[in-house]
């Protein structure tokens, strides 16, 4: 629909400079704009990779603290690979997000089921010169910063190896929206865990 309205206005702003006789769009019937959600994964779905990702490595560790932090706590790609240890509180439950869209921080409380494996990646978390803290393999053998395309490629594995649909970041975030408002949580929540700017944004999770 977006794609649409701007090819339009584009071809009027043509007619109205002489660049083109007539505006061809003038004769397509608009198509109809419906709000839909992006592709989630659900609460059922992230245990079940949980479950599936039953190792002792550091990697799995690591894995099952990171997917349950972006489910519980909604963050974009790069807010969860930008977290340094300093930003979580695992006593009091709290993340300070860091938002990629409007370079503001916020604090965004996680339930008392991630207390665990959050404490259990600190205590495996390789040794780095960084406090960032994810941390990845570098090609080399050694360790380097999570990185977004990492996360991507993890999440891919994993989901593939659980039998689940692919799921990138986003689904994980959009599944943190719906599981808010299943679980009795009004907009305003998910407008505040979610860091939208706009409400109408958090209430297309209401439909």
């Amino acid at each position: 629909f977006g794609f649409f309205r701007d090819l339009r206005a584009l071809l009027r702003w043509g007619v109205k400079r002489r660049f083109i006789a007539e505006n061809p769009m003038e004769m397509v019937e608009t198509p109809a704009y419906t709000d839909h959600l992006p592709k989630r994964i659900a609460y059922n779905e992230v245990m079940q990779l949980i479950v599936h990702i039953g190792g002792r490595a550091w990697l799995d560790v690591r894995d099952r603290a990171l997917i349950q932090t972006l489910f519980f706590c909604g963050l974009r790609a790069g807010e969860v690979c930008r977290m340094k240890i300093a930003d979580i509180d695992v006593d009091q439950r709290l993340i300070t997000v860091k938002r990629s869209k409007t370079k503001s921080e916020a604090l965004i409380p996680f339930p008392r089921s991630l207390q665990g494996p959050l404490r259990a990646w600190l205590a495996m978390r390789p040794d780095q010169p960084h406090d960032y803290l994810w941390v990845g393999k570098n090609k080399h053998g050694g360790f380097k910063r999570f990185e977004v395309e990492g996360l991507r490629m993890m999440l891919r594995r994993r989901c593939v190896a659980a039998g689940l649909t692919v799921f990138n970041a986003h689904s994980f975030r959009h599944g943190c929206a719906v599981e808010i408002i299943l679980r009795g949580g009004d907009v305003t929540l998910v407008q505040r865990v979610l860091g939208h700017a706009q409400l109408t944004t958090s209430a297309l999770y209401l439909k």
